[in-house]
């Protein structure tokens, strides 16, 4: 049965401790500042930045991908203060990574950075190379949003008996596993 993620799905498959993730995400940091300014990425990843936690354990459910991500507040390069700058990198990074995806939070979809990188995205990315994933507070794996956000492909996930979890991506009835459209 396919349903968005729910932040208590991302909770039981990521049990790391609050220690645990943080010396993990320092380690993602210095992995990523190494000639950060001059990668390619597979996956810019739009998010607010209060879903940390959730950036964290998205990258871990990732992790076996090898895939390149894209987030901001591990680019040494951006300004500590947002301005204009931090618009140019971002537009530069949007356009130089091979996918788009939104972590669609609450909070990400109230917030005008994410916005702003959702419609740079729309017009550099559409449809073979942008997506949203919706994160629910509910259990149940129902999602509702913002009514915009439905024009794009979601993210979706499919839980089996045996604890295994596999992603999609969705759109006008289609289904395509995400490492499938990672290839596209």
């Amino acid at each position: 049965m396919e349903k968005f993620l729910s932040k208590s799905l991302l909770n039981k498959k990521n049990v790391d401790s609050t220690e645990k993730m943080i010396i993990n995400l320092n380690r993602i940091v210095k992995d990523f500042s190494l000639n950060f300014d001059k990668q390619k990425f597979d996956i810019f990843l739009s998010h607010k930045h209060s879903d940390k936690e959730l950036v964290y354990k998205f990258i871990k459910f990732l992790e076996s991908l090898n895939l390149k991500i894209y987030i901001d507040w591990l680019d040494d390069e951006m300004p500590l203060i947002t301005d204009h700058v931090t618009a140019l990198k971002l537009k530069d990074k949007i356009k130089n990574s091979k996918k788009f995806v939104l972590l669609a939070t609450d909070e990400a979809i109230n917030s005008k950075w994410c916005n702003w990188e959702l419609g740079f995205g729309d017009a550099h990315k559409y449809f073979e190379s942008i997506a949203i994933l919706p994160v629910t507070d509910s259990d149940d794996g129902k999602w509702t949003g913002n009514e915009y956000l439905k024009i794009y492909p979601a993210i979706t996930i499919s839980e089996r008996s045996n604890e295994q979890s596999e992603l999609f991506v969705e759109f006008m009835g289609k289904k395509v596993k995400f490492t499938d459209w990672l290839k596209n």
